[in-house]
């Protein structure tokens, strides 16, 4: 299919394609004075052009760009927008909720309070999930080397404070607690660490520096 084809809609003895129909059931804002997108399967294409009635001199003029819009012919329509599924991320049904507001298709879904409410909401299920899915990372990483306990490995520094001494080794890439020998290192120190204890559902790993 290419852009503009027709694509057997009959309205009136007349075929309209994908485009016109959606233009007339959903009222798209665009005029139909305007001229069509050119054909093409881009959404859009940088394309550089010479200002009309300019005639450049080799090294005398810097090329302009623009963007320029192709249309989408895989659907014949000029105008295209896409989303993420509302159905997997509350914060896209609030965004959409929203548009559908916007372009006038009922009042505002949400006061200004409500609206701040959610948006904290958001943020906070945001940083939830990434807890969680931080916990997964080191609960596997856990189970990876649950059967390598006494195994050595090279190492590198990743944090260095009163809390504690963290190293990552790279062959499997893993994190993990020095719980013994931690004194005098800072973060960026190459080391050489022992495998002393995992603990999967807990996500720790616990390793011993050898001097």
């Amino acid at each position: 299919m290419s852009h503009g084809e027709l694509i057997g809609s009959q309205t009136g003895g007349e075929s309209e394609n994908l485009g016109t129909r959606l233009a007339r059931l959903f009222r798209s804002p665009r005029s139909t004075g305007d001229p069509p997108a050119p054909p093409g399967g881009e959404l859009q294409e940088t394309v550089e052009f010479v200002p009309e009635g300019v005639e450049p001199a080799e090294g005398e003029w810097t090329p302009r760009f623009a963007m320029v819009w192709r249309g989408y012919d895989r659907l014949a329509v000029d105008d295209y927008t896409h989303s993420t599924a509302p159905n997997r991320r509350f914060p896209d049904l609030i965004t959409q909720r929203l548009l559908k507001s916007a372009l006038g298709a009922g009042p505002a879904p949400y006061g200004a309070d409500e609206l701040g409410t959610l948006a904290a909401h958001c943020t906070e299920q945001e940083g939830n999930a990434a807890k969680v899915e931080r916990h997964v990372r080191k609960s596997a990483a856990a189970l990876l080397l649950a059967k390598r306990i006494g195994q050595r490995f090279d190492a590198i520094v990743t944090g260095a404070s009163d809390k504690g001494t963290w190293v990552r080794i790279f062959e499997p890439l893993a994190e993990g607690r020095v719980v013994k020998g931690s004194q005098g290192l800072d973060v960026g120190d190459r080391v050489r660490v022992e495998l002393l204890h995992t603990d999967v559902p807990r996500g720790f790993i616990d390793f011993t520096v050898l001097r």
